[in-house]
């Protein structure tokens, strides 16, 4: 019964976390009910485990969400993440633990590169199309590569980004780590 448990805890852990970055990717609005289902299993998942007879340095990770939770509000103040991100990123680390922390990291900043690439070329695809009344050749790849060029003009902090999607990501790895896939 308590290894079922367990299970159906990373579950909703899972779930939230692909709910949460399909919202965002296409919305870029993460659903408090996401963040609040991913702190709601945490707690069953620790009983879980506890119960079982393994550790899970529950207060450690505690720290560190609390942690990731202050420094996430100073980058919403500053206007660098949404609150949404704040919580999913809070909450995800807090399943991270001590233990899978490095692991969730490495995956969210590598989707994170992956997201920023996506959206940069995105961009440039945008300018670079040719309007209708332009001389043909005026776009294609030569327009793409001269729009990335500009783009190293852009300050980084306006390019939008869901970077529920990259937590979501390291969330994830998370997950699989926690049942040992």
């Amino acid at each position: 019964m308590i290894h079922i448990l367990e299970h159906i805890a990373v579950a909703c852990f899972a779930g939230s976390l692909v709910c949460a970055a399909v919202s965002d990717f296409r919305h870029y609005r993460i659903p408090n009910i996401a963040s609040l289902v991913i702190v709601a299993a945490w707690p069953v998942w620790v009983f879980a485990l506890e119960t079982s007879g393994r550790q899970s340095l529950w207060w450690l990770a505690l720290i560190g969400a609390a942690i990731m939770f202050l420094f996430g509000m100073f980058l919403f103040s500053r206007g660098a993440m949404g609150g949404g991100d704040v919580k999913l990123l809070a909450g995800a680390v807090l399943w991270a633990g001590p233990l899978h922390l490095f692991g969730f990291t490495v995956v969210s900043v590598i989707a994170g590169i992956a997201l920023a690439v996506f959206a940069m070329l995105r961009t440039a695809w945008q300018t670079a199309r040719v309007e209708p009344g332009e001389p043909a050749g005026s776009g294609g790849a030569g327009a793409v590569a001269h729009s990335v060029s500009n783009m190293r003009h852009v300050p980084f902090f306006k390019t939008k980004l869901p970077y529920g999607v990259a937590v979501a990501a390291g969330g994830l790895y998370v997950a699989a780590r926690l049942v040992g896939v």
